[in-house]
C-alpha cells in the first residue's frame, strides 16, 4: 500500500492578469518622429483559490521524484541488465535457494526453491555454453504467454551466469500424478473430478499455445511438465523440442497435432498415477460404454460441486481404483469445445456418469471382497464411465490376498462345476487349484483333501508337515516346493506313450473327486488272494480287487519302502492274513521302480487296482471303453476311463489291458494321486 499523508497540504494561488496592448503612437509632422504609444491598461485581477478543492497527496509527487532520481543515478548498463533484451526479469543466482529436486526432463532438473524468501519452482539446465543459452531463450519464448493453464515465468538467469536457470511461480503439487494418486486411494468422487479438470485444463492450455502460432507437430509428451496448484488448476510448463525431433516431425493439420498431443498427455499422466498407486503397470483395454455386455448392470453416477462423496458398499474392503484413458476420433471436436463442454459440466449443480458392473465368470481367482473400479475418461462425458469388476486380472496384485494373479490359474471344485461363475473362490495352498469358498467351508486358508491324501499315501503326518485340518476341510499349510506333486501340472498332465490326459493344465478340467470334508484313510488289502496275480483272479477280468488291510508308505531315494504298523491289525484279523512287505511293495511301487517281482503279472493291474480302491472308498463309479484300430494281428488299442460319467484318462497300448492300465494311470494323474 502506498503511505498516507498526515494531512492534506493545500496552498493559495493568485494571478494578476495584465492589461491589453497600448495604442499606436502619434505621427510626427514634417518628417519628425512620432510620439510613443500609450501603455495598455487592461483589467488587473487579483484572486485567491483555496486549493482544498484541488488537494493532491504530496507522497505521489515525492515518490515520482524519488523514482526518477533513482533511475537517473543508476548506471544505464545496470538497468539494461535487470530487464534483459526479451523483457524478462533477470534474477541473480545469489537470491535463489534450492530446497529439493521435484522432477526432471530432457536436459534439465526441476527444484522447489525460494527467491528472496518467496516459494518458486526453478528449472536448472544440466550444462552450460551458448547452445544451452539458446535452449533457454527458446523456452522463454514458449513461456511468455498469459494463460491460467500455463506456468507463469518470473525470471531467468543472466547471460553471464555460470548456471542457466528459469524461475516460475510456485504451485502446491509439483507433479500432477501425486494428487491423482491420492484421490484414487481415498475418494472416487474426487478421482473423477480431478480427471475431468485435467482434461479441461490441458485442452485449454494446448489450444492457447496453438493459437499463439506454436507449431505442435514437433512436440512430444516429454516436452511437457504438468503441475497442479491448490485450486486444482492444472498448469503446463513447456520445454522446446530438440533439433532432431523438429526435423523428424510429422506434418499434420494443426488441429490434428493438438488432438494427438492432448491424448498422449492425458494417457501418460493417468498411467503414471496408476503406477504410483499400485506399483504395477497393466495395459487394459478401455470399456466401450455404448456396448453394454450381457453381464453388466448400467446406472448413473452423480458427481459435481454439490454431490455427496460416494459411499463405499463394503467399508472393510478398499477397492482397487485405476484410471483408463479412452482415445476418441477427433471428428468435429476441437480443443476449445472440449474445454468448454467439460468445464460447463463441472460447474453445473449435478453431473452424471455411466456406472457399470461387470462379472467375469471364467476367472478362477475370485477372492472374497475383491473389487476393482476402472475410471474410464474420454474427451466427452458420454464416453466416460466407472466400470466395476469383481475379479482381478492376470499380472495384477490382488488387493485381498496380495498375490500376483497368474495367467493360467485353474478352477476345480468338489461340486463339479467347470467354471466358478460369480461365486467367490479360494486356492489350495499346495496344488494351487481354486475351489468355491462355500464348498470348502468359507475358510481363509485351505488345503484340499486330495493334497491331504497325498501326504498320507506318502507316509507323511499331516500335522508334522503343516497340513493341520481346520473346520470345513480347510488347512493351513506352507507353500510347496517347486515341482512338487500337485503343483507342476504342465508336467503331471503331459502326454506320453504310456499315459495321456484329455485335460490341458491351463483349462478347467474334471472336478476333484474328493469331498473337502473327508479325510482319506489308508488303502487296505484283504489278503494275497486279492492281488490280480493270484490264480483265482482272471487276468481278463475288468473287476479290480479291493485291498482291505492297512499299510504305511514312505518314500526313500525315489522309491516306496513299506513298513507294517503295529496295532494296524484288529483282534479279528489274523496276523497270517496281514500282507507281507514284499507284497505291499509290489502293489504300490510303480513298475519302473519295483523290486524283484514276487508275483507274476502284478504290473499290468497296478493303476486300475489303485483307481478301484479309490472308487470303492469314495463311492465313485468307474467304467472303461476300449477300441482298436489297425490289422487284427497287430491291433492298436485305445481305452478311456470314466469316473462318474466324466472322462478322466485315456491310454494307448498294444493290448487292451495295457491301454486300460494307461487310461487308469491318466485318471490318477488327473486327480493328482500319482505323477507321470
Amino acid at each position: 500500500m502506498f503511505p498516507q499523508a498526515s494531512e492534506s497540504q493545500t496552498g493559495q494561488i493568485w494571478q494578476t492578469i495584465s492589461g491589453g496592448a497600448g495604442g499606436l503612437g502619434g505621427q510626427g509632422s514634417d518628417g519628425g518622429q512620432g510620439g510613443r504609444g500609450g501603455t495598455g491598461q487592461g483589467p488587473r485581477m487579483n484572486y485567491d483559490i483555496n486549493t482544498q478543492h484541488f488537494s493532491m497527496p504530496v507522497h505521489f509527487v515525492l515518490q515520482d521524484y524519488q523514482s526518477q532520481s533513482s533511475d537517473a543515478t543508476q548506471p544505464v548498463e545496470e538497468r539494461r541488465r535487470l530487464r534483459d533484451a526479451n523483457g524478462v526479469k533477470i534474477i541473480r543466482l545469489k537470491n535463489l535457494a534450492l530446497i529439493r529436486e521435484i522432477g526432471s526432463g530432457p536436459e534439465y532438473l526441476f527444484h522447489a526453491g525460494e527467491n528472496k524468501g518467496n516459494a518458486v519452482i526453478i528449472k536448472v539446465f544440466n550444462s552450460t555454453g551458448p547452445a544451452v543459452r539458446q535452449r533457454l531463450d527458446a523456452a522463454v519464448a514458449l513461456s511468455k504467454g498469459m494463460h491460467p493453464n500455463l506456468l507463469r515465468l518470473l525470471g531467468i538467469s543472466s547471460p553471464e551466469s555460470c548456471f542457466h536457470f528459469m524461475v516460475y511461480e510456485n504451485v502446491h503439487w509439483k507433479n500432477a500424478e501425486g494428487p491423482l494418486s491420492v484421490a484414487l486411494k481415498k475418494d472416487l468422487t474426487r478421482s473423477i473430478m480431478l480427471g475431468f479438470k485435467m482434461i479441461a485444463g490441458l485442452s485449454a492450455g494446448i489450444n492457447y499455445i496453438s493459437l499463439q502460432g506454436v507449431y505442435l507437430g514437433s512436440m512430444k509428451v516429454e516436452n511437457f511438465d504438468i503441475f497442479l496448484d491448490v485450486n486444482d488448476r492444472f498448469v503446463m510448463c513447456i520445454h522446446p523440442p530438440s533439433l532432431e525431433d523438429g526435423n523428424t516431425a510429422k506434418h499434420q493439420e494443426p488441429h490434428e497435432n493438438a488432438w494427438v498431443l492432448l491424448n498422449g498427455l492425458c494417457e501418460k499422466i493417468l498411467v503414471s498415477a496408476n503406477h504410483l498407486t499400485h506399483q504395477d503397470q497393466i495395459n487394459r483395454e478401455p470399456a466401450i460404454v455404448d456396448v453394454v455386455r450381457p453381464g453388466s448392470r448400467p446406472s448413473l453416477l452423480s458427481f459435481g460441486p454439490t454431490s455427496q462423496t460416494i459411499r463405499e458398499e463394503e467399508p472393510g474392503v478398499h477397492p482397487r481404483r485405476e484410471y483408463i484413458w479412452l482415445t476418441l476420433v477427433r471428428g468435429e471436436q476441437s480443443l476449445a469445445t472440449v474445454a468448454h463442454r467439460i468445464t460447463l459440466a463441472l460447474d453445473t449443480e449435478i453431473s452424471s456418469l455411466h456406472r457399470l458392473s461387470q462379472s467375469d465368470g471364467q476367472s478362477a481367482h475370485r477372492c472374497t471382497g475383491y473389487k476393482r473400479e476402472e475410471i474410464t475418461l474420454a474427451t466427452t462425458m458420454l464416453h466416460s464411465a466407472v466400470v466395476a469388476y469383481d475379479a482381478p486380472s492376470p499380472s495384477e496384485i490382488c488387493s485381498v490376498c496380495h498375490e500376483v494373479v497368474g495367467h493360467h490359474e485353474t478352477f476345480r471344485c468338489v461340486c463339479g462345476a467347470s467354471v466358478p461363475g460369480t461365486r467367490h473362490t479360494i486356492k489350495c495352498q499346495v496344488c494351487k487349484f481354486w475351489s468355491h469358498s462355500d464348498c470348502v467351508g468359507n475358510s481363509t486358508e485351505f488345503t484340499c483333501s486330495l493334497c491331504l491324501h497325498l501326504a498320507i499315501v506318502q507316509g507323511e503326518d499331516p500335522v508334522s508337515v503343516g497340513l493341520e485340518a481346520t473346520p470345513g476341510g480347510a488347512t493351513a499349510v506352507p507353500p510347496p516346493e517347486p515341482g512338487s506333486t500337485g503343483q507342476d501340472w504342465d508336467y503331471l498332465l503331459k502326454d506320453n506313450s504310456d499315459t495321456s490326459s484329455t485335460h490341458s493344465p491351463f483349462e478347467p478340467g474334471p472336478p476333484l473327486l474328493f469331498d473337502s470334508a473327508q479325510l482319506p484313510t489308508p488303502l487296505v488289502f484283504h489278503s494275497k488272494a486279492d492281488h490280480p496275480s493270484h490264480p483265482a483272479v482272471s487276468p481278463q477280468s475288468d473287476m479290480i480287487p479291493l485291498c482291505r488291510h492297512g499299510f504305511n508308505t514312505q518314500r526313500s531315494h525315489g522309491a516306496f519302502s513299506l513298513s507294517q504298523e503295529s496295532g494296524m491289525s484288529t483282534p479279528d484279523t489274523p496276523s497270517s492274513l496281514f500282507p507281507s512287505n514284499t507284497f505291499l511293495a509290489a502293489c504300490l511301487t510303480p513298475p519302473s521302480e519295483q523290486a524283484p517281482r514276487t508275483f507274476s503279472g502284478q504290473s499290468s493291474y497296478y493303476y486300475r487296482m489303485m483307481l478301484n480302491n479309490f472308487a470303492q472308498q469314495y463311492g465313485w463309479v468307474t467304467t472303461y471303453e476300449s477300441s482298436w484300430t489297425g490289422p487284427q494281428s497287430q491291433p492298436r488299442w485305445t481305452a478311456v476311463t470314466y469316473v462318474n460319467n466324466i472322462e478322466y484318462g485315456r491310454g494307448i497300448g498294444r493290448k487292451r489291458s495295457s491301454a486300460k492300465e494307461s487310461a487308469a494311470k491318466g485318471a490318477l494323474i488327473a486327480v493328482g494321486v500319482v505323477r507321470a
